[in-house]
């Protein structure tokens, strides 16, 4: 009896007779100072179990790893500087403690500057569609740059609160780290899709560009000059130019925007993607080792070790709900949006190859991003749920309450991104999403007068400087 008593030196002596008597039972799986001990002996109901305070402050100790959130995350961050978008400091350290927020820096001013930008852009595109009517077609630049405005204030908002964020994953992390391993491949997976995301956003906004150069070429009979720079500017921004004449000043500053307002717009759902990818990589690790396991007899401390690591991710996944809930709702809106813009638009005539070039490349990468936005954020959902098969293998001889504790948790918690919680983000969103497309389109061609919106949009010397 004496040997169960709560002692932590009894209880290491227990730890080191059971590693001496299971001998790789034990140690082939778990290093045997972070076990968590559930023996139950046949005369008492005492538990063994190593002190919490020494377990956690032991898995808190030692060099951050190169997989956990903050290290992988670090290209992607310094990405979205460039975007004016998460204005911290401390974002390339090795370490999160050097993370901080100043209000008022130089970084912060550049996303002030972004959203005033886009803000007035929204302004002027509202006074010419009341000017020249309402119809769909005529909200895209009210829409782009409004979202875009929205998109900075968010991304700052989270920069806020992201030090508390990365302080909560880090030690979670690496209690996962500990037992299962590192993660070698997560940081050049997240690197790998920062680039690419990026990539195809900087080569849609150069198909665009080329597009409008090839609708003002016509406005000059075919000469580059200033008098092409001047109806480049007047197609690709209407609602500057119909207010004011062409000039350097002005115009530049615009480009730049422009392009920011575009990497910005596409980071957002770059930003989904990555986190997706390292939360539902900790669920895989757990999800593999107990598929490893599936219809063997395992020891109560591992079923308890599990469900609280388990647990843990819970936890996690939704404390990231919460700060992704409003990127995650005005991603899927845009992204709804703009294809049924896309869909709306292949009922008009193309006006030249640069035009269908672009509309082919524009319509297909953002299919291409929003399938994969929802697959990323769909596999949370997805690797949570994967336990349940084990845990109905478990063998009636091993079966024990901390089997049916983790069971009951597996089933009946939902855990998903979110937008808002008007949605989680599931396998069967996509379906639900396609079917809202196909709705939406079908009111919008009959509501919609597609050709007499743009009438004047065929006359392209009409169009070159108004």
């Amino acid at each position: 009896m004496s040997m169960f008593n709560k002692n932590p030196r009894n209880v290491q002596d227990v730890s080191r007779r059971l590693n001496q008597v299971m001998g790789p039972k034990i140690t082939e799986d778990h290093h045997s100072a972070h076990l968590l001990l559930a023996n139950t002996p046949p005369d008492g109901g005492y538990v063994l179990d190593i002190d919490r305070h020494d377990y956690d402050a032991d898995l808190n100790k030692g060099p951050h790893t190169p997989d956990e959130l903050h290290v992988a995350l670090r290209p992607v961050l310094v990405l979205a500087q460039c975007f004016a978008l998460m204005p911290l400091y401390g974002v390339s350290s090795p370490h999160p403690k050097h993370l901080r927020f100043q209000w008022f820096s130089i970084r912060v001013l550049y996303t002030c500057a972004l959203v005033v930008g886009s803000i007035t852009i929204v302004i002027l595109s509202i006074i010419r569609t009341v000017n020249n009517g309402i119809s769909f077609l005529s909200t895209v630049d009210f829409v782009f740059f409004g979202s875009s405005a929205i998109v900075a204030l968010l991304f700052l908002k989270l920069a806020t609160e992201w030090k508390q964020l990365v302080d909560e994953w880090g030690p979670a992390e690496r209690k996962i780290i500990r037992i299962y391993g590192p993660l070698k491949k997560l940081p050049n997976q997240m690197r790998t899709m920062a680039y690419t995301v990026m990539a195809l956003a900087f080569a849609e906004h150069v198909t665009a560009t080329a597009t409008h150069v090839a609708n003002a070429l016509p406005c000059t009979g075919g000469e580059w000059n200033w008098r092409l720079a001047e109806a480049y500017y007047h197609f690709a921004f209407r609602q500057v130019f119909s207010q004011t004449e062409v000039s350097l000043w002005i115009a530049a500053p615009l480009s730049v925007l422009n392009l920011l307002v575009t990497c910005a717009w596409n980071f957002m759902d770059l930003f989904i993607m990555v986190l997706s990818v390292a939360l539902a990589a900790r669920f895989k690790q757990i999800n593999d080792k107990l598929e490893s396991v599936k219809g063997k007899v395992m020891p109560r401390w591992f079923w308890r070790q599990t469900r609280e690591l388990y647990n843990t991710l819970s936890c996690l996944t939704k404390r990231l709900d919460e700060t992704l809930s409003l990127i995650v709702l005005l991603s899927f809106a845009n992204n709804l949006y703009f294809i049924c813009l896309q869909l709306l638009n292949s009922l008009k005539p193309l006006r030249n190859l640069w035009q269908a070039i672009y509309f082919v490349f524009s319509f297909g990468y953002l299919v291409l991003r929003t399938a994969t936005v929802s697959l990323f954020a769909a596999h949370i959902f997805d690797e949570s749920k994967r336990p349940v098969s084990v845990l109905f293998s478990v063998p009636s001889e091993c079966y024990c309450t901390e089997v049916q504790r983790f069971l009951t948790q597996v089933t009946s918690d939902n855990l998903a991104l979110t937008g808002c919680r008007f949605f989680s983000v599931t396998r069967t969103l996509m379906l639900t999403v396609a079917g809202t497309i196909v709705t939406y389109e079908i009111v919008l061609v009959q509501f919609n007068a597609v050709n007499s919106a743009d009438d004047n949009s065929h006359n392209l010397t009409a169009n070159c400087f108004m």
